[in-house]
């Protein structure tokens, strides 16, 4: 069973991670739209915990909360003088 709970959060991240990398700048009702097959509780958590790790961002704009994906750090470099 816990196994199952899993896999499904797997798939609601990697359909969360989808829609935002094909339409940058969602709205959390977008979202929700895009990945209809599950719940908008199941979104919300899987959302959180990418919020968390710094996979994706979210802005307030306008009343509503925009989500994108956040780019890899680059690496920044130190110069000693």
């Amino acid at each position: 069973m816990a196994s199952k709970i899993l896999e499904s959060r797997e798939e609601v991240t990697r359909a969360i991670i989808c829609a935002i990398k094909t339409r940058p700048n969602l709205s959390m009702d977008d979202l929700i739209l895009c990945c209809r097959p599950y719940t908008w509780n199941q979104v919300f958590l899987a959302l959180d915990d990418l919020t968390r790790t710094g996979a994706v961002t979210l802005r307030h704009k306008g009343g509503f909360y925009m989500i994108s994906s956040q780019p890899p750090m680059q690496a920044t470099r130190t110069v000693s003088g």
